[in-house]
């Protein structure tokens, strides 16, 4: 496995050095050069024209010329020219917009999906050791040699007590009365 990743990693190395030699550059500027030239010389035609018109055309030509030169017009466009040259890290930042957004995602939906089978073993493995454990505390209430049975019990019950009131009578003193002063 390390061997392949070092492997891969020298080749994408190999892959990105150095793409764009100098004489695609010196081709580059050449023909921008020659464009450039193309441009400014239908330019120069262009307003000299417009300047014939205005000086030797009625008064209809003149405000259009006078207006096409106000407006800038576009000149007419000399060539498709050359692109730019490009380096192998151009190429693969294009590739890199486009495989590690899809590669990210992958890579997290692997790791949610992981997580989620995980925590599904979990959910079970803690639910069968609840079961087993509520099972082994059924089968030793019911086991007759952990807990035994007492012979049974005979409740007698003793005579009734039956108690009769007393009514105590009361005593009464008579105490002499003073006489009043």
């Amino acid at each position: 496995m390390k061997r392949t990743l070092l492997t891969l990693f020298a080749l994408c190395t190999a892959l990105l050095s150095g793409c764009a030699s100098t004489d695609q550059y010196a081709a580059y500027v050449a023909a921008e050069t020659a464009k450039a030239e193309a441009r400014t010389t239908a330019e120069v035609a262009r307003y000299r024209a417009l300047a014939i018109i205005g000086a030797s055309g009625g008064e209809t030509a003149k405000v259009a010329a006078m207006m096409s030169i106000a407006q800038g017009a576009q000149a007419v466009p000399v060539g498709l020219g050359l692109a730019p040259p490009r380096s192998g890290s151009d190429t693969a930042l294009q590739w890199a917009s486009i495989l590690v957004p899809g590669l990210t995602q992958a890579y997290s939906i692997n790791r949610n999906t992981s997580l989620a089978v995980r925590q599904s073993d979990n959910a079970l493995a803690a639910t069968q050791s609840t079961n087993s454990t509520m099972l082994g505390f059924g089968q030793l209430i019911n086991s007759p040699v952990v807990v035994e049975q007492p012979a049974p019990v005979i409740v007698t019950q003793p005579a009734p007590v039956i108690v009769t009131p007393e009514v105590i009578q009361p005593t009464v003193i008579q105490v002499p009365s003073a006489p009043i002063q």
